[in-house]
């Protein structure tokens, strides 16, 4: 039995096959055990067989010494081995999906209208609220502005004066118009009173000439004397004289009676500055109406209300957007695509856009391709390299379906490649080469 027999095993240790370091730990031990003295001094360290079977056995009987325990296999060799592992997986899933998953990376937009107060006030009242959709010339709230309702009734004062001046105006003219009117009628009738007058007095006066001429050829035959001719000359020289002032009178008096028929004409015109004072207030209190109706924030488009940055019975300032509405049918999906891929989009083409983190698939159709390559943006430029500048590809969900649902604002579109059997490929090589 060797010295190698006398050594007990550890407790726990199987009977696999040790391990390197197991076994240069066996070794160490078997070299610790004691070992019997050799040399010229010791008389059983001869090379015949008796003093070989007395040196066993007095090596048998020494006492057995406690073996040193082997040590134990580090646990951390398994935590060691998983991590290194896991850190594969992650480095190869990151490189599966930004080389070899999507063929592009992309964006959601859509036209975002901004609606403010037009002027600085407080919110009287919002009808609206985030998420709703609203129609085309809906009030969304009302802004009030104390000082335009003051300007407002102010005007609507000064309306009713104007409009009380110009009724005492009215009055006054129509009393002046109704003694006009009896001027005017009174001096008709001294005017056709005179002109009868004027036309006795002219027969007169034609008579006294005649009666002249008469006298004129009697008196040629010593039939009339001559103091009575005289006398007929000097009334008809009177009459003749008569007869003119009463004409020049009747003309003055004609001139008079036109002037007063005129008179209507002359108090339309005294009443025309009242009337148009009171046009030009009713414009202003027009003008002030319309502009008050601005306090009531309406929406100029079919949307959704996406964002509310006030309520009711906050001040609201013109610089600062109230409202923030999304424009019906505006949503879209914008990729970036490279300029070896550009050539694959066509206007029209139908593609099936993944949104993270589902792995569904919202169908989109190409609407626009743009004619200028842009930078990358901010959000998805990790995917790319540095400073590329690519194709927007613009698209939307098709009319009518549930994908556009899954398209929010501001989140991130993927376009995948393609899945295709490895059996195509080759295929498709061979074709190639032949």
């Amino acid at each position: 039995m060797s010295q190698t027999d006398n050594f007990k095993k550890p407790p726990g240790v199987g009977v696999e096959e040790p391990s390197p370091g197991y076994g240069a730990a066996l070794l160490e031990a078997v070299r610790r055990q004691p070992k019997p003295a050799t040399g010229f001094g010791n008389p059983s360290a001869r090379g015949d067989t008796g003093a070989i079977r007395s040196a066993r056995a007095s090596s048998a009987q020494a006492p057995a010494t406690r073996p040193t325990p082997m040590p134990k296999r580090p646990k951390g060799r398994l935590l060691v081995g998983m991590s290194l592992a896991l850190a594969v997986g992650l480095g190869a899933t990151t490189v599966w999906n930004s080389l070899f998953r999507y063929q592009a990376y992309g964006g959601v937009t859509g036209r975002v209208v901004e609606l403010s107060a037009p002027w600085g006030g407080v919110l009287e009242t919002i009808h609206v609220r985030e998420g709703a959709s609203v129609q085309q010339d809906q009030i969304l709230a009302t802004v009030g502005n104390p000082e335009l309702e003051q300007q407002l009734d102010a005007k609507r004062d000064e309306l009713h004066i104007a409009q009380a001046t110009l009724d005492a105006q009215v009055s006054e003219l129509r009393f002046q118009a109704r003694l006009r009117d009896d001027n005017h009628h009174r001096t008709i009738s001294e005017y056709y009173e005179l002109w009868g007058q004027l036309l006795q007095e002219q027969s007169t006066l034609a008579d006294m000439v005649a009666k002249r001429e008469r006298s004129e050829k009697l008196s040629r035959r010593n039939h009339v004397p001559e103091e009575k001719l005289q006398e007929l000359q000097f009334d008809e020289t009177g009459q003749r004289s008569k007869v003119e002032k009463l004409a020049e009178a009747v003309r003055k008096l004609g001139a008079i009676v036109k002037e007063s028929e005129s008179s209507a004409d002359d108090l339309h015109a005294q009443l025309k500055p009242f009337a148009l004072r009171i046009e030009s207030v009713q414009h202003e209190i027009d003008r002030l109406r319309q502009t008050v109706r601005l306090g009531a924030i309406r929406s100029p488009v079919n949307g959704r209300m996406i964002k509310v940055h006030r309520f009711t019975g906050e001040y609201s300032d013109p610089e600062v957007p109230i409202f923030e509405l999304l424009v019906d049918g505006s949503i879209e999906a914008v990729l970036y695509v490279s300029q070896e891929d550009a050539s694959h989009f066509s206007e029209g083409q139908l593609l099936g856009l993944e949104v993270p983190p589902t792995s569904a698939l919202a169908k989109c159709v190409v609407v626009r391709i743009a004619d200028q390559y842009e930078p990358v943006p901010k959000s998805i430029e990790i995917h790319y390299r540095h400073d590329e500048k690519l194709l927007p590809v613009y698209a939307r969900p098709l009319e009518g379906s549930n994908d556009a649902a899954a398209l929010r604002l501001g989140g991130e579109v993927r376009l995948p490649f393609a899945v295709v059997h490895p059996w195509t490929l080759l295929n498709d090589l061979r074709e190639r080469t032949q």
